[in-house]
């Protein structure tokens, strides 16, 4: 993970991106205090304004042109097995449940 980086305004000015070491080497902040100063909006020694800038975010993976079909040929062969899988206990409930005992009646333990 890269290191946050923080734009530096010098009154309304602005300094330039820096990175926490960079910012404690030039104004002599410690470290610890540049994100609350950020998070809090306020100036550190009533000129400096530490501003974070925001990473861009990164997709885990190339969304592709051709997903789409790919996805509708996944979900078509996803049904195909559930449908399959039904049939299954279907048949195994008609050829299994004539055998099962009642809870009512004398079969009751």
């Amino acid at each position: 993970m890269a290191e946050r980086k923080y734009t530096v305004f010098l009154g309304n000015d602005e300094i330039g991106v820096f990175t926490v070491q960079e910012i404690h080497e030039k104004i002599g902040i410690e470290k610890r205090n540049i994100c609350k100063y950020a998070y809090a909006g306020t100036r550190y020694r009533g000129k400096y304004q530490f501003v974070v800038v925001p990473e861009p975010r990164k997709f885990p993976v190339e969304v592709r042109t051709d997903w789409q079909e790919e996805w509708d040929a996944a979900a078509v062969r996803l049904r195909e097995v559930i449908d399959v899988e039904k049939r299954l206990r279907e048949v195994w409930d008609m050829a299994v449940r004539p055998f099962h005992r009642r809870n009512n009646g004398i079969w009751r333990f």
